[in-house]
């Protein structure tokens, strides 16, 4: 089996770091849970990490980013399959008071949560809600941003 790759963005303000709202799913099946999940996704043929970053935050958010660094490579999943996540340290360039998605088919917003926000939702998200795997299995990377 092919191990098929993604992106994501990890941005962070005020201490608190940025999700966008997935109700991609649920708009189909509403007991799905809505997915919050970092600005990115799939890595096109021929697309380096980094272009794919740049493209996805340009495609959801109309913006465009900074790479600060890479913070690790984790496994996350959805109806689509596995997929080996690069989680990027980002800084969206702008105004992030008026940041907002722009992919109105699947994507409704951004949840701020800070550090124990974020820990909390982890392992107990309130109903209808659901923090991807990527996020959830690199903590350890994502924590230290927050403080």
């Amino acid at each position: 089996m092919m191990v098929k790759t993604l992106v994501s963005g990890v941005f962070v303000h005020d201490k608190k770091i940025g999700l966008l709202r997935n109700y991609k799913e649920h708009k189909k099946n509403s007991t799905l849970p809505i997915r919050l999940e970092p600005v990115g996704g799939k890595i096109e043929d021929n697309e380096t990490v980094e272009d794919a970053m740049h493209r996805e935050v340009v495609e959801e958010l109309q913006r465009t980013c900074t790479i600060i660094r890479k913070l690790c490579v984790a496994v996350t999943h959805s109806t689509e399959g596995s997929f080996d996540a690069h989680m990027l340290y980002i800084d969206i360039d702008g105004d992030y008071t008026t940041l907002t998605t722009h992919e109105p088919s699947k994507l409704d917003g951004i949840v701020w949560l800070n550090k124990k926000e974020l820990q909390e939702w982890c392992k107990h998200p309130p109903a209808n809600f659901l923090i991807v795997p990527n996020v959830s299995s690199s903590l350890e990377y994502i924590v230290p941003l927050l403080e």
